[in-house]
């Protein structure tokens, strides 16, 4: 499974907003940057995945997941966007501030291989 997530309030990190986000717009503002970063990772490592995974963690530390699975091997920015984009919009968030975001792809396979599914295999963080 390869991650990327993005803290709203944390200092530490350079890629943060000021804020928590509050509007599904604004959300998507900061996860097309991620996508960006995600799909140059995938390319690098040569991998391509079927499911994304977004994760919203709230101003009260509740935690949220919301998944979508592909019958096509998703790598690149503009299908991981629109893969985003959908799950946003069925989303149920209410208004809630969100202090986190990550997207995650996952059931990858080798672009070098066709049929050959690896599930097991993480990325290095470094």
């Amino acid at each position: 499974m390869f991650s990327i997530f993005l803290r709203c309030n944390h200092q530490r990190r350079r890629y943060l907003p000021r804020r928590d986000l509050t509007t599904k717009e604004a959300m998507l503002v900061e996860l097309e940057t991620r996508s960006q970063r995600l799909s140059e990772r995938l390319e690098r490592s040569r991998l391509k995945g079927r499911t994304i995974t977004v994760k919203f963690k709230f101003h009260d530390s509740t935690i949220m997941t919301k998944s979508l699975s592909s019958t096509t091997l998703i790598s690149d920015k503009e299908n991981i966007i629109q893969s985003v984009k959908t799950i946003l919009e069925n989303a149920l968030l209410n208004d809630k501030q969100v202090q986190l975001l990550g997207i995650r792809i996952s059931n990858f396979e080798l672009a070098t291989e066709k049929q050959k599914p690896h599930n097991d295999m993480q990325l290095r963080l470094f």
